[in-house]
């Protein structure tokens, strides 16, 4: 991953196949919790009146891969 500090208060620098890495980590962490949750959330609605559980998890897992190949990743990886 990052190369390692040269003194112990340095910073360590990533290249960018550590960010793609990191990028793609994520990305597979947030398809599998947002699959969980709404696995868990229609499960928890049988028998409910129709809710929009799946329209909103999926909205929601967009819009976390957007943060995190744009926002997060040119505002925090980017900056290191």
């Amino acid at each position: 991953m990052a190369e390692p500090r040269t003194w112990p208060l340095g910073d360590a620098h990533h290249s960018a196949a550590d960010e793609e890495f990191l990028l793609d980590l994520l990305d597979e962490a947030v398809t599998s919790a947002t699959e969980a949750s709404k696995a868990a959330l229609l499960a928890a609605a049988t028998g409910a009146p129709e809710l929009p559980i799946a329209a909103a998890v999926d909205q929601f897992a967009a819009y976390a891969r957007g943060m995190l190949a744009g926002g997060v990743a040119d505002g925090f990886l980017r900056s290191t």
